[in-house]
Parts: C-alpha cells; structure tokens; sequence
C-alpha cells in the first residue's frame, strides 16, 4: 500500500505492507456474480473452498478531511459446495445500503483474497394500488361487471450455477527453492537435472489439488498453491530430480483437496532428463600388442662321409 502526499513540509510517501500478507498465499475468487440482490444467495467460486472462515462485504470509501462517511463493513453468511461458496445476502438496506461493495473472502489464518467488486441492487419499490372509481349513479342503475383480477406472476427463482470443472493452464519450470520462472514446461523440453529446478502446475480456475503421475504411476497428490510436483515448504520449492531419460508428466486437476471431487482434463508432457553436470567416465586408450620377430631355423649341413 502506497500513500503519498501532503500540504505541509513538501511531498512525502510512506509505504505499508499488512501483515497478512506474510501469512501464506492468499485464497483466491476465481468467479462472482457482477450483482447480488438483499435476501438472495449466490455463488462465488474459489479452488480454496475448505479454509475459508469468513466473507466480507466492504463498502467503497467516501473520505474527506480524514473522515469515513461511507465506512461500512457486512459478513453475510456461507456454506461450501464443490468448486465455491454459497453465500446468502442477508442484510436489509438499513445495515448495507444500495451500491457497490468490495468482495473478499478469508482463510483460516485471515489472509484475504483479492476483492472482487460487487454491486448490492436496491430493493424493487412496492407498487402504489390503484384507486377503484366510484360508479356514478344513473336512474336505471346497470350493474358493473366484476372485474378480472390480474393473475400475480410468482418470480422463478435463478438457479444455482453449476461450476466449471476444474482446469489447468499449464505447467511451468522454476528454479529450487525461490520459484522464479525459468521457462514454460512443453513436449520435448530439456529437463536438466544438473541445476535446482522443479515444475508447477498452474491452475486457471476450480482447483483445489492436483494429482501428478510420471510414466503413468502417481509420485505426488498436491492440494496447496503452488502446485509443486516435489512438493515446497511455504513456497520454498523442493528440488526434483527424476532419473535421466525420456519420461511423460501428467497432472490431473481435481474440484476437491487430495485429488478427489470432479476430474479435470489432464495436462501431459513428454521431456527428456539430462544432467549437465554429470562426469563423463573416461574411455581406456588401446595399448597396442607387440607381434614377435620370428627367429630363422638353421638348416644343417651333412656331414661328409669318410673314403676308405
């Protein structure tokens, strides 16, 4: 948070971090509805239904001279359900009056999410009756025929939403244990193992764990942001190192933790491990075999024999 600014002694700035926000990632909305009416219950989506402990409803500020006039704040009631929230506008116009509110939902920890802004409709006005006339007297009176009463159409109410199934974006390489990106993790990446890395899939919305399988048996069920396939420890990511080779990665995103609720559709990758660091093991030079010089065989000369 930045503010800055002033009459007095010339500019000045301060900024402020809140401490929630060393608590651990924050829960996300991943859909809300643009407007909500008193009494009603929608649904807002979050891949973080299980952890979250509260809901708010912030009105928008009207500040002058250092003075709120607008400071209000509501905590509609909740439920979970898959993929989301269902929560209930219980408050009248009189403790939330009509007009846009910031939206956050919280964590057990109370870490907030990111708002989402909501506008809060006013109440439909009664419709004024109206007024019968008096029949005006005639000397052959005529009876008034008996007005048809105009049938009352009972609102249908809006469904439920169903939500999305759970879906992935992608997966990405980072490094180990800082998480910075190195590159987006696609078929025939080189995953070189001679460096800390590790892979993250990356959610886009309704996830609440992901399943990663390599070479077709599941080595890790992840149900906390990020989704780390060697899992991390409050973001700091675990090295991963499978064997050298060519190798398949599969995460499968689920609607609820420990890769159970509604599948998603399966992100595959096909990439070889090498390792850039390896010592090579040096090849033994041929020692060359000496051949024998063949020693030459005298050949003996006869004797000459005696003349008697």
């Amino acid at each position: 948070m930045l503010s800055a600014g002033g009459d007095f002694g010339g500019a000045s700035a301060e900024i402020y971090s809140p401490p929630y926000l060393f608590k651990g990632a924050r829960p996300t909305i991943s859909s809300a509805p643009a407007s909500i009416n008193y009494g009603r219950t929608f649904f807002v989506g979050t891949p973080n239904a299980q952890s979250i402990s509260e809901v708010t409803l912030l009105a928008l500020s009207s500040v002058t001279h250092g003075f709120n006039m607008g400071q209000r704040i509501v905590r509609p009631s909740f439920s979970t359900t898959s993929g989301g929230l269902n929560v209930t506008a219980s408050m009248t116009s009189n403790s939330a009056p009509p007009g846009y509110y910031m939206l956050f939902i919280l964590n057990s920890t109370g870490v907030p999410s990111v708002a989402k802004f909501v506008k809060l409709a006013a109440a439909a006005p009664t419709p004024t009756p109206t007024a019968t006339p008096t029949p005006t007297a005639t000397p052959t009176p005529t009876p008034s025929p008996t007005p048809t009463p105009t049938p009352t159409v009972t609102p249908t109410p809006a469904p439920t939403p169903t939500p999305s199934p759970p879906q992935l974006s992608g997966m990405t390489v980072v490094t180990a244990p800082s998480g910075a990106v190195v590159s987006a993790f696609t078929n025939g990446y080189n995953y070189d193992i001679g460096n800390s890395l590790s892979v993250r899939a990356d959610p886009l919305s309704g996830v609440a764990s992901v399943v990663f399988k390599l070479d077709g048996k599941v080595i890790r069920k992840e149900s906390m942001v990020p989704y780390s396939v060697a899992g991390d420890n409050n973001g700091s990511y675990t090295t991963w190192r499978p064997a050298v080779g060519d190798h398949a990665l599969i995460a499968t995103p689920f609607s609820a933790t420990g890769g159970t609720g509604t599948a998603g559709t399966p992100v595959t990758i096909t990439f070889t491990v090498i390792n850039s660091g390896a010592t090579p093991t040096p090849t033994p030079s041929s020692t060359a075999t000496v051949s024998p010089t063949p020693t030459s065989t005298p050949t003996e000369t006869p004797s000459s024999s005696p003349t008697p």
